[in-house]
């Protein structure tokens, strides 16, 4: 999404916020639009993923996985223009943050680098003075790695791919998906 919007992002609403209000500013009103737009688009994902989360009980994960790839999947019905798929990325990246919320005790926000960062460095200081906890901080250096490591093979893949490169996260979320599902044992 950032490659092909140049200055916005599909999971960046920070980002893409401040876009939206200097647009204002500036009276560019059709970026301002789309940047609004965007950020719109997101928060609705958020609200459906919630609302598919709360309806699938015990089931969550892995429907909002499956879900999620099918939302990506719509992204490739757009042809070759990534700027069409721009809709289903963004509802797709708010949709992802119904997926998960605790990991192994860990807070996980799943499109917030900047609240990893922060943890990183609060859990960090925290190491410097609680011995218990000089490893707390690890946790959130990891999801920050990930973030880097998964936008440089993103904007590979996309150099690489085009829309297509889109198939490599519909398998992984899908395996995901199954995964995550066969770890659920009936009540």
């Amino acid at each position: 999404g950032f490659l092909t919007l140049g200055h916005l992002f599909v999971s960046f609403m920070s980002g893409n916020s401040t876009q939206f209000a200097v647009h204002i500013a500036q009276g560019k009103w059709d970026d301002a639009t789309l940047a609004g737009s965007i950020v719109g688009l997101f928060v609705l994902g958020v609200i459906g993923g919630e609302v598919l989360a709360r309806l699938s009980g015990d089931w969550r994960q892995p429907v909002i996985l499956i879900c999620e790839a099918a939302i990506l999947a719509a992204a490739l019905g757009g042809g070759a223009s990534m700027l069409s798929a721009i809709t289903p990325l963004v509802l797709a990246m708010g949709f992802q943050n119904a997926a998960i919320h605790r990991a192994n005790g860990t807070r996980v926000s799943l499109t917030y680098v900047t609240g990893a960062l922060v943890h990183f460095g609060q859990r960090l200081a925290g190491a410097l003075f609680d011995r218990d906890a000089r490893w707390s901080w690890l946790p959130y250096v990891l999801m920050w790695t990930a973030m880097v490591i998964g936008a440089g093979i993103g904007a590979f893949t996309h150099d690489s791919f085009g829309i297509n490169a889109l198939f490599i996260p519909i398998v992984l979320l899908a395996i995901t998906a199954l995964g995550s599902a066969v770890r659920i044992r009936p009540k």
